[in-house]
Parts: C-alpha cells; structure tokens; sequence
C-alpha cells in the first residue's frame, strides 16, 4: 500500500467500475487506436457470449461487438477469426431458440407417453451439447502419458466430477500410488488450471491451480485426468 502501511497489498484485485465505464465509452467514441479497439470489441464481445451469471449469455451484445470487430479488421486472419465467431453466435441463437420451443411442445405433448420426462431430456439434451461440441477438441489434447511440463501451463481437467473422483482414487497407469481426493477438488472438475508443478514419478500427477476463478489451494492431479491446452 503506497499511502498508509507500505506493505504488499496482496494478490487479490476489486473490480473498478468508474474506470471500466471510462475506458468503454473512450472506445466506443473511437478516442483509441485501431489496434486497441479491435482487441476490445473482439474481447468483450467473447466474454459477453460467454457469460454464465443471470440472466446468461448476451448474445446481442456479443454479435454487436464481434461485427464491430470485424469492420476494424486488417488481416485475413484477423478476418477470418470474426466471422467465425459470428458463426458460433449465431448458431448459439439457434440453439437457444429450439430450446425455447421446448417449453410451448411440453404443454402440446403433456400427458403421453413422449411427454413424461420430456423437459428433463432437453435439459440433459443441453448438458450432452457441450461434450458433443468440446469433445472432437479434447480429444485431441489428452494426455496419452505423463511428461515434465513447465510451470505455466494451461490444461483442462476433466469434465465429470464422479469420473474425476475415479481417476484421483486409483494410480494412473505407470504410477505407484493413487494422488487420492478432497472434496474441495470438485470444484476443479471442467476448469482450466495453471501448472504449478510436476508431481513425483510414484504418482505421475501434477500440481494445478485454478485459472478462474482462482482459489486459495493448489491441489494434485493425475496426468490423464488433464488436457493439455498449451504446448
């Protein structure tokens, strides 16, 4: 702290909304540079796509901001990068006007057969969407061995909390010893973690910090438990 105890503030960072709003406005009256603007609207309009909070996703927002972004573009690939994005938007609207088909079919079907446990089926319907988007991509970045990967590296954990339970309960193959489980680990399962080190060769694990939102312990992983994003 610069002004009272001239001590380490710490890690932790408060949002500051005054100068988030400032630094908007600046943008949207085009008071930045070129560069700068187009990494802002490509950026917000990423996070607005993928906001989980109430009342979900904006995908307005995020299609306003992605076509700015792509009239400011001066590459191909800066290009090419917008439109797809556009791409997924759009189908992300799609998807969530089928959805919203689903309430007006429920009351139409309410009392046969088809109808029963039709509600929870779109709803697990939407859960298995994810996998069948993400999946191809993991695929791809699974961990068929354990390696010495650098601190700062960013993998994936596995999806499935009972399956992740499983994976840390058992010693992974060419292991001694299981890395075992902790309740606070669950809240690992799905998120993107940091590298903080590389666990011993009896356990072929490593040890994962939570990228977002952070948390105050580190916790141990096997190797095939991971999906290595970065190379």
């Amino acid at each position: 702290s610069p002004l009272t105890t001239k001590k380490p503030m710490g890690p932790n960072m408060l949002p500051a909304h005054a100068a988030r709003q400032t630094v908007s406005e600046l943008i949207e009256e085009g008071m930045l540079d070129a560069a700068t603007t187009l990494g802002f609207f490509a950026d917000r309009g990423r996070l607005r796509a993928l906001r989980t909070t109430t009342p979900g996703p904006d995908l307005h927002g995020a299609q306003t901001d992605i076509r700015r972004s792509l009239e400011l573009a001066q590459t191909p690939s800066q290009r090419s990068a917008s439109e797809f994005w556009l791409e997924i938007i759009s189908w992300m609207q799609v998807g969530s006007s089928l959805f919203q088909r689903s309430q007006k079919l429920q009351s139409e079907v309410h009392g046969f057969c088809l109808g029963q446990d039709f509600q929870t089926w779109v709803l697990e319907v939407g859960d298995a969407a994810r996998a069948v988007v993400t999946w191809p991509l993991l695929k791809e970045c699974q961990m068929p061995e354990w390696r010495e990967l650098p601190k700062g590296t960013r993998v994936k954990v596995v999806d499935d909390a009972s399956e992740l339970h499983k994976l840390c309960e058992r010693p992974p193959a060419g292991a001694e010893a299981k890395v075992g489980w902790n309740a606070e680990m669950l809240g690992f399962a799905g998120k993107i973690c940091i590298v903080q080190r590389v666990g011993e060769s009896s356990h072929r694990n490593y040890i994962l910090r939570r990228e977002s939102p952070p948390t105050g312990r580190d916790f141990s992983f096997p190797y095939d438990a991971c999906f290595l994003l970065s190379k």
